[in-house]
């Protein structure tokens, strides 16, 4: 009987030895991906997930001048493996991410910042929907990062999580409060609209254009023009075959930048 009640203590310290294998691993600033270990972590997820959610929180508590590298990576890394796991509880953290203020985000956050960010919102979105709307509306905080939230939307429409009534509503109401709002969100908005074919807002898109609104740099009225004379289908097809914004799922692909390379 006490050989049986030990047993499942020596899992568990198995377990959590996989994640104390992946903190010495990358306090090595020359380590490679981790191929095998991220494989067993991703395998014992039901095991490990509570670990990585005291990484991320450790990182979002953490003074980002006196974090070292190898701390920093433990809380990326993390970060990427709940997004691959849809860990809802970790969408919380994933906010406070985003509310690092700009003039700090490129020092915490590099490129990973609008390069993954929004897309770790997306995978870890937890139904809060007055939240997603309140971080695409804050005119304080990073402009890239705030346009990602625009694509998480059009995502969401793709996947049908979203109707198409649903969408319109929420681009509706974004063009009535982005109306003040001097970055590209704005014109990121009219292109998520040329991605749904949102025909049915042509009058708030010319209203963005008629102010000035809009970076045309960015897009102009020919590009909607052209994307509006497609069919609906024809757009939604392409949308659904798109990998251009996506979930988190591939992780080497993901994050294997951030290691030395094997060549």
């Amino acid at each position: 009987m006490n050989d049986v009640e030990k047993i499942p203590q020596r899992v568990e310290l198995a377990l959590v030895d996989v994640i104390e294998k992946l903190q010495k691993h990358l306090a090595d600033p020359e380590a490679n991906y981790p191929r095998d270990l991220i494989n067993q972590i991703v395998e014992q997820r039901e095991n490990v997930t509570d670990k990585l959610l005291a990484l991320v929180d450790n990182f979002c508590k953490s003074s980002i001048r006196d974090m070292t590298d190898a701390q920093w990576m433990e809380g990326i890394v993390a970060f990427f493996i709940l997004s691959k796991f849809r860990e809802k509880r970790a969408f919380k953290y994933v906010v406070r991410l985003f509310e690092i203020p700009h003039e700090t985000i490129e020092f915490a956050l590099g490129d990973i910042a609008i390069s993954h960010v929004p897309e770790f919102l997306a995978s870890t979105f937890n139904g809060d929907w007055e939240t997603l709307y309140l971080l695409a509306t804050n005119y304080h905080l990073e402009e890239y990062m705030r346009s990602g939230i625009i694509d998480i939307y059009v995502l969401f429409y793709k996947y049908n999580l979203l109707s198409r009534e649903q969408i319109l509503k929420i681009f509706s109401d974004l063009f009535v409060d982005l109306y003040d709002d001097y970055s590209l969100v704005p014109s990121m908005l009219i292109s998520g609209c040329c991605d749904i074919h949102a025909t049915e807002l042509s009058e708030q898109i010319e209203k963005y254009f008629a102010n000035d609104i809009v970076q045309l740099d960015f897009i102009n009225r020919e590009n909607v023009q052209e994307y509006f004379s497609r069919s609906r289908d024809e757009e939604l097809k392409k949308l659904q075959e798109s990998t251009v914004f996506d979930y988190i799922d591939d992780l080497e692909k993901e994050m294997s930048w951030l290691f030395r390379s094997d060549d």
